[in-house]
């Protein structure tokens, strides 16, 4: 009977525990609760030397907090093109465009269509709206530092162009012969 009641003191205050965590992080520095109300899969850990961020906004695919007088958002953008632009909404309602401002993050986004290396067609739509949010907001690409696979990018593109050349001509060919055994069969009508 004990253990029961233990337990049920343990469970309740485990519940008040996780809703006082779920109303700590929903709380902010202007008030602002998340746009959406679900919680963000993206984790922020900092070491107890630094002062602790303050949260301005945490939603489904970003996080922003600020560090003394600079912001800093950490995305991870909907791999569905109407999900980002939601996200890109939601980050230009921060109005952060004249602060101190980095995002980074996966923005499953691109800036042109030579960026995309396989995987779905991309859209205009969605290049244009990532774009449009990047430049209304001041915010500018970093300089990427790797090397580019584009030669052997370039040589695989080349490689399947002369597979499906060569499998259209296999076509034709297959269909040429069909005509021609068709019109023997059945003769000129």
């Amino acid at each position: 009977m004990m253990e029961q009641a233990e337990s049920e003191s343990w469970s309740e205050e485990s519940e008040k525990e996780e809703d006082a965590n779920k109303e700590l992080i929903l709380q902010t520095k202007h008030g602002r609760k998340p746009l959406d109300d679900s919680i963000s899969n993206i984790w922020l850990l900092w070491r107890n030397t630094f002062d602790a961020p303050v949260l301005l906004q945490s939603t489904r695919q970003h996080v922003t907090i600020q560090l003394a007088d600079k912001f800093v958002t950490i995305v991870h953008a909907s791999s569905l093109y109407l999900g980002r632009r939601i996200l890109w909404q939601e980050l230009g309602l921060l109005n952060l465009k004249d602060k101190t401002w980095l995002v980074m993050g996966d923005f499953n986004a691109h800036f042109s269509i030579d960026e995309r290396q396989g995987g779905r067609i991309l859209l205009a739509t969605a290049i244009e709206d990532f774009i449009s949010f990047a430049s209304s907001n001041d915010l500018m690409e970093a300089s990427s530092t790797g090397q580019p696979e584009n030669e052997q990018l370039i040589e695989q593109v080349y490689q399947q162009e002369a597979i499906v050349e060569e499998l259209l001509d296999q076509e034709e060919s297959i269909l040429q012969q069909k005509t021609k055994v068709k019109w023997e069969t059945q003769g000129e009508r």
